[in-house]
């Protein structure tokens, strides 16, 4: 039975090759551009989801007020204040603050040369690794990046620079011409990824007294520049902790009060809702905007690539449904070909007739 079915479609595709292509092509062709746009909607919402600690991170941001009484969000903020928040506050655990350097930059290993983009050298925290989920290849993720000069690289940039040498202990020539010690090995962070880079560099490098960089500007209160991340306890009352951001602000920045409202941005928003933050200095953004246009692009297309394909079927609708009639009644979708039936005819309570006379019944499909 199944089989006849299958032959009736196809000589139904065979007879009507225009209007099935035009039916098929129709709601092929809006599956097709569904599935892009709903494909491009699932890879803009999996940007920083691989880490594991991302329900507990968050961007401290700020809400900036200028002499003229307008305002606009801020992703910069102090040297101090990420490390004076795990000083102060019980539901701070650990902080990451990072800074991309100002220029391109030019590593040397002996007679091999490579130049990084500015947004490709990092400088960062010892708990980098500690925080984030990238996976640091050699090394150990709780020092890695303590003291200064040290330096974390990607295993591209260290192929490069050592070939088939254990580049592990060995020197570069990086930033400003100092000399790094490559304690590190990475591998690059993941294309979903806002933060990518290609090499770390120790913030302590940075620390007055204790770095040969020696950017004061880098480690006070008052230079807005830098990016800070803050890894909150489990279990922590987020709430509270900015209600307590006010008295922060008093007791650490009083001149700067009325013009920084400090506030939480949740790690998993910071890709996709940075287009009215200024100053974020993320290497890759995107838009929230868009996720929800072609959102609603793939719905639509859906269903008009349904309703085209229930037009066009309906319009056929009334000669198939005679089709159909004459198949059933002829009986070409109840027995195959040749197949012989038994029969018998009953009048009240006797048998006037059945198949044993000899007469055999033949049922033949319509063609």
């Amino acid at each position: 039975m199944f089989t006849n079915y299958v032959l009736a479609a196809f000589r139904h595709l065979r007879k009507n090759k225009f209007n099935s292509f035009i039916t098929i092509f129709g709601l092929s062709l809006g599956l097709a551009a569904s599935v892009l746009a709903l494909m491009f909607v699932l890879d803009e919402l999996s940007f920083d989801r691989f880490h594991t600690k991302a329900d507990r991170l968050y961007r401290l941001n700020k809400i900036s007020t200028e002499a003229n009484g307008s305002t606009f969000l801020n992703a910069e903020s102090s040297g101090l204040m990420g490390p004076t928040m795990v000083d102060e506050f019980a539901e701070v655990e650990k902080i990451v603050r990072y800074q991309t350097w100002f220029n391109n930059a030019v590593l040397s290993y002996k007679d091999h040369n490579l130049e990084l983009a500015d947004n490709e050298t990092l400088i960062v925290d010892s708990t980098f690794f500690e925080v984030f989920d990238f996976t640091l290849v050699r090394g150990n993720a709780h020092d890695v990046l303590k003291r200064p000069l040290t330096t974390v690289l990607t295993e591209e940039v260290a192929i490069a620079l050592f070939g088939a040498e254990d580049p592990i202990g060995k020197t570069v020539t990086g930033i400003n011409g100092l000399e790094f010690e490559v304690t590190g090995i990475a591998k690059p962070a993941p294309r979903n990824s806002h933060i990518q880079y290609k090499a770390l560099v120790s913030w302590t490098t940075t620390v007055p007294k204790l770095g040969p960089l020696n950017f004061e500007w880098m480690n006070n209160w008052i230079a807005q520049a830098m990016t800070t991340y803050i890894l909150v306890k489990p279990g922590a009352n987020v709430a509270a902790l900015q209600s307590k951001f006010p008295k922060f602000m008093r007791d650490h920045m009083p001149t700067r009060v009325d013009a920084y409202q400090l506030y939480l941005q949740s790690f998993k928003d910071v890709y996709l809702q940075a287009s009215d933050i200024k100053y974020h200095r993320m290497a890759k953004t995107g838009n929230v905007q868009y996720v929800y246009m072609f959102s609603i692009i793939a719905g639509f297309i859906l269903l008009i690539a349904c309703i085209n394909y229930i037009n066009i079927s309906t319009s056929r609708s009334t000669r198939r449904a005679r089709e159909v009639g004459h198949a059933q009644i002829t009986g070409s979708y109840s027995w195959p070909v040749g197949k012989t039936i038994s029969w018998r005819v009953i009048f009240g309570n006797t048998v006037v007739g059945d198949s044993g006379s000899g007469v055999d019944l033949f049922w033949h499909p319509v063609v």
